[in-house]
């Protein structure tokens, strides 16, 4: 809950940056938040068969030089379990922290973000069935892990100018444990 209250303790301090007239080496700043699902990463129950995921974050940006910026993301994706797979515990999920690089071409009303960067992952997946034959169970092993990753985004957003604005990302990640992608809708705030 601390690192949540710093981050939108700075998500804002670097919004109204430039109301005390910062440097011109930090003119913008803006906020995102998306939500999105992954592609098919979980196993679905006791199968080989794989279930998408729900992906959503919050991310901080400012201007670094001209259309170059950097960027601190938090993500969370978690296993999207149907109705009747919901006993299937523990449900598979992690979260990332990452710092992107990126660039910033802006065409007539919208924006292409391209950005790549580094990233620490925890998350925790479903090992073996821990239930005995015969007998009604639905508990998984849990194998936590913690991995290292170089994530990427592309985003598309209709303000280039404005102060609110909506957009599409798709985004990924390269990893050891398990790589994966998605896409989410979001809502940027900010210049």
């Amino acid at each position: 809950m601390k690192s949540i209250f710093l981050f939108v303790l700075f998500s804002f301090t670097l919004l109204f940056a430039e109301k005390v007239k910062c440097a011109e080496f930090f003119k913008h700043q803006w906020v995102s938040v998306n939500v999105g699902r992954t592609n098919d990463i979980f196993k679905k129950g006791n199968q080989d068969k794989k279930e998408f995921g729900l992906l959503y974050g919050i991310d901080v940006s400012c201007s670094i030089y001209k259309n170059g910026f950097v960027n601190f993301q938090r993500a969370r994706a978690c296993e999207f379990l149907s109705p009747l797979l919901q006993l299937h515990k523990p449900a598979e999920s992690f979260k990332q922290s990452s710092v992107y690089v990126g660039c910033i071409l802006t065409k007539k009303n919208f924006c292409y973000i391209m950005a790549v960067g580094y990233c620490r992952i925890k998350g925790v997946n479903r090992g073996k069935w821990l239930g005995v034959p015969g007998i009604e169970t639905y508990d998984y092993e849990s194998l936590p892990y913690t991995s290292k990753g170089f994530p990427w985004y592309f985003q598309i957003n209709n303000n280039s100018d404005d102060w609110i604005g909506a957009g599409l990302r798709f985004s990924g990640t390269l990893q050891s444990e398990k790589d994966y992608f998605g896409v989410s809708l979001l809502l940027k705030l900010g210049r």
